[in-house]
């Protein structure tokens, strides 16, 4: 049988604290991705730093979100209490705020380092709000739950795109000087961070010493053998191949679009300020891609997947299309941008939720943690090719030929869900 540490801090909270506790800590998720993929690289753009190693640099913060069956067993252990969680959530308020001391002109080694460790704390903290959140949402109110948590998440990502980028954008034109301006920022963001873990140490209740026995061999030979087991199933590796290609256009359209809002006009981009940024992305385009999530799964509940999943694959496209046409008409008011970036985040977040839920079923098979973990470090192997891919090909091709390759890239996510379909097709004819 798994060995799975008991987590003894959450088995007397109230439905109430359990609550506010997933709220926090899906806030506090949503302010970690918007720390490791979008504030370091529309600054270190701001300050100078060429496409290819703003998005390559940064890219490698998600290296933590990869390697998440390794750092599960370290979550294991440190799940058995309550203060490894609070220390944690201080960690990154810490390296945050290391962060906004080293932002400078010359971007030296302790930025980087603040980065790193923020990225790694922040990924095992991850898998622990996770796993916690999950607790909370396995209940007679799942459903009602997991969209209170995304509501946060979503919370998270306007409040840490759009204000704190707003604010940088504004503390530009005061002093004049960049590196004043996004060290208000990060310091913004370590206070969000602050607030959360205050609140967080008021609701997460105390326990008693556990006296449960520790076996650290236990835990980590039980990990290797979970993961094994699920890799050496039939099919596995081609199914983790097609987890990245089905995901790789929408990250390369992800990065692509804050590269392609910030540069400045003579070489293909919008110029927007980061006032315009946080607005039409860190406002109105997280509030539409949460929109579209909730269509989507509005939409898969009431007729089923197998009634909209073709729809939500042709809808992951158009976004594709819409930031090839900005590459071409380079429109300079805000309006028509934040227009084209609703309808993509809108169009965006239908498709995804469908996508999601389609892969999760695909990789369901043995362990739940297993499968989950394997999913998204996959997701994030993804998204974190296509930051190292994208700064390079922009710098080489143009915003044009770099968002064909991005609707070519949809066109393979489409033929892999064809492949993917005409599998379970197969496999389900040879077991009959």
């Amino acid at each position: 049988m798994s060995y799975r540490p008991t987590i003894t801090f959450m088995t007397t909270i109230s439905p109430s604290r359990a609550a506010l506790l997933g709220c926090l800590l899906s806030f506090a998720r949503g302010l970690e991705l918007v720390m490791v993929m979008v504030l370091p690289m529309v600054m270190l753009k701001r300050l100078g730093m060429s496409n290819s190693w703003a998005a390559f640099n940064t890219a490698l913060l998600l290296l933590p979100f990869v390697l998440r069956g390794v750092l599960r067993p370290v979550t294991e252990i440190l799940m058995r209490r309550w203060l490894p969680l609070v220390l944690l959530q201080f960690l990154m308020v810490i390296s945050v705020w290391g962060v906004a001391g080293s932002v400078s002109s010359d971007m030296g080694v302790g930025l980087w380092l603040w980065l790193a460790v923020f990225s790694l704390v922040g990924a095992v903290h991850d898998i622990m709000a996770a796993k916690m959140t999950a607790l909370w949402c396995d209940g007679w109110k799942r459903q009602r739950r997991v969209q209170l948590c995304l509501v946060c998440g979503v919370l998270a990502a306007v409040l840490g795109m759009g204000v704190t980028m707003v604010l940088a954008g504004d503390m530009e034109v005061l002093t004049r000087r960049l590196d004043e301006a996004w060290h208000s920022a990060f310091l913004l963001l370590a206070a969000m961070l602050a607030v959360v873990e205050v609140v967080g140490l008021c609701v997460i209740p105390r326990s008693e010493k556990t006296t449960e026995p520790l076996n650290w061999h236990e835990i980590w030979k039980d990990n290797l053998q979970e993961h094994t087991r699920w890799w050496t199933r039939k099919n596995r590796w081609p199914l983790a191949l097609a987890v990245i290609l089905l995901s790789l256009h929408q990250w390369l359209l992800w990065r692509g679009t804050l590269l392609f809002l910030v540069d400045p006009g003579s070489i293909g981009g919008l110029s927007l300020g980061p006032q315009g940024i946080g607005f039409a992305q860190g406002t109105i385009g997280a509030l539409a891609l949460m929109a579209g999530l909730v269509l989507g799964v509005g939409a898969i509940k009431k007729d089923g997947l197998g009634h909209w999943l073709w729809p939500m694959v042709l809808a992951t496209t158009l976004p594709d299309t819409i930031l090839l046409y900005l590459s071409y008409e380079m429109p300079s008011d805000l309006l028509t941008v934040s227009s084209c970036l609703l309808v993509e985040n809108l169009f965006n977040g239908f498709g995804m939720a469908g996508i999601m839920l389609f892969l999760f079923r695909e990789t369901n098979e043995g362990d739940d943690e297993v499968y989950a973990d394997t999913c998204l470090a996959m997701l994030a192997l993804s998204a974190m090719i296509a930051g190292i891919a994208t700064g390079f090909l922009v710098d080489f091709l143009g915003y044009r030929r770099f968002f064909l390759i991005v609707v070519a890239a949809s066109l393979v996510a489409a033929l892999t869900m064809v492949w993917l379909k005409w599998k379970n097709w197969e496999d389900k004819t040879n077991t009959r």
